[in-house]
């Protein structure tokens, strides 16, 4: 076997600690592997006395392959194995000294639901608590309580660095005004602005302070995170020094993978692991311009810290050779690393040996117009290459998110090119899964209280394994909606109503009575038998199985299911006291605190193209690599999740010129997976109709240094690719449309129409909702925030009229907002969750004070008012329209002001909302944004024509105002003044005309089109499928 002379170098280095830096793709792990055989040929060591440790399964995995090639049997005799698992062998060994015996470890839904009962019980005062999200930090906890643990970091730390920070900044420049700037004078402190961090500095101590807290939880509880696996056994063997001395003497040799990806912990477990001796037999493979896993704790200054322990005896070897991509992608990357200030070496050029490269090897930069024009050109190149005799196999399109993937999955599919792809998907995200639990929802409701569940049945009829026409499942609804009967009744009674027979086939009668009556059977079942058995009873009685084993997918949606099921046996079998109510109230807190249960979805092919992360393609090698979406918005921007818990800042962990390092190393490896062929491309613009400008990535103004990379526009000139692809891309609902009810059905909806503020916002927002929501009137059950604004809107106008029929027209105090809010609040409690209920009422009983103490005074000022007028029998050019508005103050006989009281937060991102129209329909970006105005500002202007128009009266609106009556962080509320001028009146009168004729015309079928649509969506996965439409490629659902 042939090796280089830094190869041979780090195999003849047997003694004492050694140090090699290898490059990509200069057989890092031919080198661990020989290494291993080198040390027992010349020592005469047992192959049990060497201890191999990987970052990950798959690379432990890939060396004992390639050590059984080597050694054969006598490989499984090597300790190989990663950090984790050979601290699995520790604890079971001593597991009677650690006390660890009954412990289990938890799971991700547990986690969640300790750190949610942590966040319920926090005081008041706590600078954590928020009523209306109360588990809004919970992640970054989480993030906080890992990160502690794999840097080593105690409680004591944190405090004392982040008063430290205080401190400092009491004399930093940046916390006193450089200028005058209001009252205050140049040199004056910024009293907020310090007032900002340390509130800041409390929000971090009191997590950590949680972050315990969460600890002293498990251990009560019996249960462990796999990071405390390392940290046990690094206490072990600081403890007991017999442990930690039988390790040494078995292990002689230790040898370290990936070096660089290394946490704090794993490196203090390696070293004490070689404590024994001065100058350990310890070897660290590892590249630090490679380090790409900073989220997961890795943490570069290992490498630099390893040096600096060992100086006087470390061996240091570098690997340069690299036998897999040509010298211009090489020199290319050396190009772009060099950017790099935190490098072990400033220096390292590799050196092109293989024999394999192709002759016109080369590097590629590619404009496109969108990522749809770049998908084009990606498919159309890996025909050519196909073409050429590269295999598919040697291809791979990687990319940043897996988000990404979605828009080449469909279009390879479509051009029959075989793709390789793994991901992880949650299982709430399947389609199966979600009606399953839709149905068990149905179920659990109806078994509690008869016709409570019936907004489930639209959606139920849908499911694909029924098979029922759609079409005759809208009439349906349109029947029950016109004749005001219950779905449940009319389901049970199908086989028997004369009228329905008239409206839809026969064939879809038979299957809803089919139905019917699975769905009786199940809830009485519900009253009789355990979860499980009902959950087995409806995936074999309801035909989804055999839909199942039907489908091309079949496996993974067996996997997905098998996954359900587990979740659903481990949650019974550790609360066997569970009812299905309580299972379901589980997995609402899973969907509503994004909590994800994953499986793989492998799409597997032989000779496939890959499709993968950026991250996922360490160790790959393919001869032509696409790396796609190269913006900066993509690959350069930063994220500022990053700074959870002001953490980089009070820290000084992972700041911005580490983040965009890092970045650059994971460009650097996504570039260095390439043989011969590296296309890099990024895009103008996000899509056709979305034409939001994008910047070109960094790294690639950085390559662009380098002279001998082409910079290619990519043109729409081949006609057989191109206009193909842009035609299907750019199909979606909004273009296209569905099927609805003939005319003469809808006729009773939009004969006698009136148009109110409400049906104008959500006709523009999306027909198709428009259309579901109100025309065929479907059952729905109000949100929380739906509850919460609703009583918030009656404890105000209870509160006005309290005043109004008072004789001395005095208001109330604020307990009388209080006690009306909690009482209607109480009333819609069915819909709410315990904690829902809670959060909220507490929310509502710490709101009012402040707002009565901030408004009072002006209320009192004026009490000439009317509250939630309702103004109807209006009409403005022809167009019947009505409305409510919650507060009408009046300046004097003919002029009044409209106040609108919002119950969300205030955000910046709602400013928006109140912006005027522009009437040019163009933005300074030459975008249609605004084409509409605000939908504050357009229900201003709305109440403007409704009392202006309004016969009744003789007075007109001077000005709008909208009012939030959550305060803002500072203890203010916002308040913004809206006038409406004659072209705006105008505008609004052409807009409720062409809203109002369009309801007329009953134009339902086009869509928003918008991902997160519920009812486009509902389209896309009911509607369409059934009209045998293909579903488009603009409008995937990205995960």
């Amino acid at each position: 076997m042939i090796f280089n002379k830094a190869q041979t170098e780090a195999l003849e280095a047997i003694e004492g600690p050694l140090m090699v830096i290898a490059g990509p793709g200069t057989g890092k792990t031919r080198i661990l592997t020989n290494r291993v055989l080198s040390i027992i040929e010349k020592t005469g060591l047992n192959p049990e006395n060497i201890l191999c440790l990987t970052y990950t399964d798959a690379a432990a995995s890939e060396m004992r392959k390639r050590l059984i090639e080597l050694m054969g049997s006598a490989a499984h005799r090597v300790e190989i194995s990663t950090f984790h698992a050979f601290c699995q062998k520790v604890i079971t060994e001593y597991q009677n000294e650690l006390n660890v015996q009954n412990l289990e470890p938890i799971s991700k839904l547990e986690q969640v639901l300790y750190y949610n009962s942590i966040f319920d019980a926090l005081d008041d005062d706590n600078p954590l608590k928020n009523y209306k999200f109360p588990y809004k930090e919970r992640n970054n906890l989480i993030k906080l309580n890992n990160y502690l643990k794999k840097e080593n970091i105690d409680r004591n730390t944190i405090y004392n660095i982040s008063e430290k920070y205080l401190e400092n900044l009491k004399t930093d420049e940046k916390m006193f005004f450089k200028k005058k700037s209001g009252e205050n004078n140049k040199g004056d402190f910024k009293e907020n602005a310090f007032k900002k961090e340390e509130l800041k500095v409390n929000k971090l101590k009191a997590a950590t302070d949680l972050c315990y807290q969460y600890r002293e939880m498990l251990e009560n509880n019996g249960r462990y995170e796999i990071d405390d696996m390392i940290i046990w056994v690094i206490n072990l063997f600081k403890s007991n020094s017999e442990i930690l001395l039988n390790y040494q003497e078995k292990y002689q040799y230790i040898m370290v993978d990936e070096f660089q990806d290394n946490n704090k912990t794993q490196f203090e477990l390696t070293l004490l692991l070689a404590s024994y001796w001065d100058s350990p037999n310890l070897m660290i493979v590892g590249d630090d311009d490679q380090s790409i896993f900073k989220f997961q704790g890795a943490n570069l200054e290992n490498l630099i810290d390893f040096e600096n322990k060992f100086t006087n005896t470390l061996n240091k070897v570098i690997l340069n050779e690299n036998y897999r991509s040509s010298q211009q992608i090489l020199n290319a990357a050396a190009l772009l690393i060099k950017n790099n200030k935190t490098r072990l070496l400033n220096e390292k050029n590799l050196i092109e040996k293989s024999n394999f490269i192709k002759k016109d090897a080369n590097i590629s930069i590619i404009e496109c117009t969108n990522k749809y024009y770049e998908a084009a050109f990606v498919t159309s190149e890996i025909e050519r290459l196909y073409k050429t005799g590269i295999g598919y196999g040697e291809m791979a399109v990687i990319y940043r998110k897996n988000k990404e993937s979605e828009l080449f999955q469909k279009i390879l599919a479509k051009k029959n090119i075989p793709f390789y792809l793994k991901k992880k998907v949650n299982i709430f995200s399947v389609d199966i899964v979600k009606n399953i639990i839709k149905i068990l929802n149905y179920i659990s409701l109806e078994h509690i209280r008869p016709y409570s569940g019936q907004h489930f049945l639209f959606e139920i009829l849908h499911f694909d394994f029924w098979s029922i026409n759609s079409s005759d499942n809208a009439k349906l609804a349109y029947y029950i909606s016109t004749n005001k009967i219950l779905w449940r009744d009319c389901l049970n009674n199908i086989n028997h109503n004369k009228e329905i027979e008239q409206m839809i086939t026969a064939e879809s009668i038979e299957k809803i009575n089919t139905l019917a009556k699975e769905l009786e059977f199940w809830i009485t079942q519900s009253f009789n038998i355990p979860v499980i058995r009902l959950a087995e009873k409806i995936i074999s009685g309801g035909g989804l199985l055999s839909y199942i084993l039907k489908s091309e997918n079949k496996k993974f949606l067996l996997e997905a299911l098998n996954t359900f099921f587990n979740l659903l046996k481990d949650v019974f079998h550790k609360n066997p006291q569970y009812s299905l109510i309580d299972f379901l109230n589980l997995l609402n807190t899973i969907e509503n605190e994004k909590i994800e249960i994953e499986t793989n979805e492998i799409f597997e092919k032989k000779d496939a193209v890959s499709l993968t992360t950026a991250h996922s393609s360490k160790g790959l090698e393919f001869e032509a690599v696409f790396i796609t979406g190269c913006n900066y918005e993509i690959w350069d921007k930063e994220d500022k999740e990053r700074n959870f818990l002001g953490l980089r800042d009070i820290l000084g962990f992972d700041d911005q010129t580490s983040t965009i390092e890092e970045n650059r190393r994971l460009f650097y490896v996504a570039c260095t997976r390439a043989k011969s062929y590296l296309y890099l491309s990024y895009n103008n613009f996000e899509t056709e109709k979305n034409q939001k400008g994008l910047s070109q990535s960094g790294f690639i103004s950085e390559l662009n240094h380098f002279k001998d990379i082409p910079n290619i526009k990519f043109e729409d000139n081949n006609d057989d690719v191109t206009n193909t692809l842009i035609a299907n891309l750019t199909y979606n609902i909004s273009e296209t449309g569905f099927k609805t009810l003939e005319p003469e059905l809808l006729n009773t909806f939009t004969e006698n129409y009136v148009l109110s503020a409400t049906h104008l916002d959500d006709y523009l927002q999306c027909p198709v909702m428009f259309y579901y929501k109100y025309v065929l009137n479907l059952p729905v059950v109000p949100s929380i925030y739906l509850v919460f604004g609703n009583s918030v809107h009656k404890a105000l106008e209870m509160f006005f009229d309290a005043m109004l029929q008072n004789s001395a027209k005095q208001y109330p105090d604020a307990t009388f907002f209080i006690k009306i809010f909690k009482n209607e609040m109480n009333k819609n409690r069915e819909y709410l969750t315990s904690k829902e209920y809670e959060n909220f009422t507490k929310l509502g009983e710490m709101l009012f004070p402040k707002l009565y103490i901030a408004f009072i005074d002006e209320w009192n000022a004026n009490k000439n008012i009317v509250t939630e007028s309702y103004i109807r029998n209006v009409v403005v050019n022809n167009v019947p329209i009505k409305g409510k508005i919650d507060l009408m103050q009046f300046f004097d006989k003919n002029s009044v002001k409209v106040v609108d009281f919002k119950t969300g937060k205030f955000t910046k991102e709602k400013l928006k909302y109140l912006e005027p129209p522009l009437l040019d329909n163009i933005d300074k970006n030459g975008n249609n944004t605004n084409m509409y105005g605000g939908k504050y500002w357009r229900q201003i202007a709305f109440y403007y024509l409704l009392t202006n128009f309004d016969k009744t009266n003789n007075y007109n609106v001077a000005e709008g105002e909208v009012i939030f009556v959550e305060p803002k962080e500072n203890g203010d509320f916002e308040r913004n003044k809206i006038f409406i001028n004659n072209e705006q009146i105008s505008f609004m009168e052409k807009l409720i005309s062409d809203v109002y004729n369009n309801i007329k015309s009953q134009k339902f079928n086009e869509g928003c089109g918008e991902k997160d649509c519920e009812w486009c969506n509902f389209n896309k996965y009911y509607i369409e499928k059934s009209q045998n439409k293909t579903i488009s490629l603009t409008d995937e659902n990205e995960v």
